[in-house]
């Protein structure tokens, strides 16, 4: 979405599968969008989802405690500064056209674990042509029978090879990757969010 001249994204994976996990996210997704309404920023919107889930699932059991791994990508569309922010998982940044220039954000702690999880923000300026990409850990941790994950050198090869492609091209050679090293049999929910920035017009209005 984009409003104020920001855009933000958003990428939400919940523990689990099935009616539990929809409502874990759902709860989520609707605790961050009324926070972002609310006027209030990337760390303390994630602040209302950790919150959320946690006053309704996280007392549910003494051995599992349900969570939501999460990851948060706000550009500036006129200047290209970019915020992240990640919890349980891992924010990726890609690659610009003209060559590489990655980084990665660690993560903090996963959402609905705890009442107050410590949630880091952490920035990058973009130039015009720079890919940010976001993927779940269902991308970084997919592996064939007997082989080895997908990691992350193996998504950064994928990301270098996909620099002369459109943005949607872009995913789809990365799906395509990672459906062909795990042999068409994805075993958990694989998310790719791209977001391709190209610098300010003479106008001020991005593109």
């Amino acid at each position: 979405m984009v409003n104020r001249g920001v855009a933000s994204v958003y990428a939400l994976d919940a523990m689990g599968h099935g009616l539990n996990a929809s409502v874990i996210s759902a709860l989520g997704v609707t605790a961050m969008r009324n926070a972002r309404r609310a006027g209030l920023g990337l760390v303390e919107r994630f602040a209302a989802a950790n919150d959320a889930i946690h006053r309704q699932f996280g007392c549910m059991s003494k051995t599992v405690v349900p969570f939501a791994t999460a990851a948060a990508l706000e550009v500036d569309i006129t200047t290209g500064k970019a915020v992240a922010l990640s919890a349980g998982t891992r924010g990726r940044t890609g690659c610009a056209r003209a060559g590489p220039a990655r980084s990665s954000w660690p993560p903090s702690s996963r959402s609905g674990c705890s009442p107050t999880p410590p949630t880091p923000l952490s920035t990058c300026s973009c130039c015009p042509g720079d890919r940010l990409v976001l993927v779940s850990d269902g991308v970084l941790g997919a592996v064939p029978d007997g082989g080895e994950h997908f990691g992350e050198a193996r998504l950064e090869a994928a990301l270098l090879a996909t620099r002369a492609k459109p943005p949607h091209e872009a995913v789809r050679h990365l799906v395509g990757a990672l459906l062909d090293y795990q042999q068409g049999d994805l075993r958990d929910d694989a998310t790719i969010l791209l977001f391709e920035w190209h610098g300010a017009r003479q106008d001020g209005s991005a593109v």
